[in-house]
């Protein structure tokens, strides 16, 4: 986690918007990766325990200037959170959101205990 006041240092293109949009979208989806999956079991949370997490980030969890996608063939910005989850630090990583059939999709690329 970033101490309060660094975020406004910082140039935060989109996070305000990144941050509304997770507030308003249809849909959270979350990558079922290992880790994932690894952090839900340890922690013993559910998926939708992993949504209200995110629909709780605030600016001040905010932890990494947008970074872009490392597939050229998805667009987008990546946004990386840090957020003390009961005594865990937990490593959020979202995708900027998209429009898919006129649902707005946000997708959660990580949301798993940093350095798991």
């Amino acid at each position: 986690m970033i101490p309060k006041g660094l975020v406004s240092m910082q140039s935060v293109d989109g996070l305000t918007q990144l941050l509304g949009d997770i507030t308003d979208c249809d849909e959270i989806r979350i990558v079922n990766t290992e880790k994932n999956r690894k952090t839900r079991y340890i922690l013993g949370i559910t998926i939708n325990d992993q949504k209200y997490l995110i629909k709780s980030l605030t600016v001040h969890d905010y932890y990494k200037r947008p970074l872009q996608d490392h597939d050229p063939s998805f667009l987008g910005k990546l946004f990386i959170f840090k957020k003390v989850f009961e005594t865990q630090m937990l490593y959020i990583k979202i995708k900027e959101m998209q429009i898919i059939n006129d649902d707005k999709i946000i997708k959660c690329i990580s949301c798993h205990i940093d350095f798991i």
